[in-house]
């Protein structure tokens, strides 16, 4: 192996370690641990599969075995079928939370879907991606145990030549991302032309929102034009190496929001003493409104018990933007 492919593989093993197994799990877990800290679980199931597809690339580097060009026959076909899964799994994630923003936003002004409904909605959307995850794991594995001649190394991670069931969970991916950036193109135009966002008071907020919004649609277009390049079989190291961007893209979007910040630095002592979920909640509750990124989304309802980890109790006002907490 030359110089210049063993600087490819540390640098594509460098920004998967980083983005998907450094910075994604600190947003999950502040956002776990921290009360000054709200994000709802469809957004944290999405940083999730972010740390799972991280792994399933680096698979042979933990393992010892990624400058050898012939890894045992097992690990290579396991993590073929890791590699195989972990890109629909995401894309399904993406697709996920897109489509969760686009209802709630909607249940803003609209009826909103009985509790029971929505906690079996959100259920649904949590174990979508990793039920598609363990399908595409499950094949890639029984097809590559019985044409052990497809599993090869590709100087990054193992995967299967090029094959029908390759095109298949591209395709899924593909399919998954465009859905993705059509409903947040709806999402985003839905938020604009909302009337919370035409007050002056809040210009710069929503600012932020539509540029984090316009970033993730980018974000899924290049996703779905690096799945066009792998159905096209000219996939080369600039691909692949925009594949390991996928965890650090992500963190710049949604671990860039001062919540997260203020809690990181923690040497800073805050101007005020910082309100929990729920005394931010009242807070938003009893002014106007204030929004921030859609990563906070939150659903709520009348029917929603006071202690549910999803759920933060609702006031009885009739339904208005107030009752999303979006700080």
């Amino acid at each position: 192996m030359d110089r210049q492919s063993r600087e490819r593989i540390a640098a594509f093993m460098f920004l998967q370690i980083f983005g998907g197994q450094v910075l994604m799990p600190l947003i999950i877990i502040t956002a776990s641990i921290s009360k000054r800290v709200v994000r709802h679980p469809i957004f944290l199931n999405f940083c999730t599969t972010l740390v799972l597809y991280s792994f399933s690339y680096t698979l042979l580097l933990y393992a010892g075995q990624v400058n050898n060009p012939t890894p045992p026959v097992a690990l290579c076909l396991i993590q073929a079928g890791m590699v195989g899964g972990a890109p629909p799994m995401v894309a399904l994630s993406v697709f996920m939370f897109t489509l969760h923003l686009n209802l709630s936003i909607r249940e803003v002004s609209n009826q909103r879907a009985p509790y029971t409904a929505v906690k079996i909605r959100t259920i649904a959307m949590f174990a979508a991606p990793y039920i598609l995850y363990l399908i595409v794991f499950t094949s890639v594995v029984v097809y590559g145990g019985q044409h052990l001649d497809q599993v090869v190394k590709y100087p990054y991670y193992c995967t299967l030549k090029n094959s029908v069931s390759t095109d298949i969970r591209e395709i899924i991916g593909a399919v998954c991302l465009l859905a993705a950036i059509v409903f947040q193109v709806w999402t985003t135009w839905l938020v604009r032309q909302s009337r919370v966002y035409q007050s002056k008071t809040i210009s710069i907020t929503s600012l932020s929102v539509l540029v984090r919004a316009a970033l993730l649609i980018i974000c899924n277009a290049m996703g779905l034009a690096t799945s066009i390049i792998f159905i096209t079989d000219q996939a080369g190291p600039v691909t692949n190496m925009t594949l390991a961007l996928h965890p650090l893209l992500a963190f710049f979007i949604f671990g860039t929001q001062k919540d997260l910040w203020d809690v990181w630095r923690f040497w800073k002592k805050p101007t005020q003493q910082p309100q929990s979920a729920r005394e931010r909640y009242v807070t938003m509750r009893d002014s106007n409104f204030s929004a921030s990124s859609l990563a906070h989304l939150k659903y709520s309802h009348p029917e929603s018990p006071v202690n549910s980890p999803l759920q933060l109790p609702s006031p009885p006002s009739p339904p208005s933007p107030a009752r999303y907490p979006w700080v």
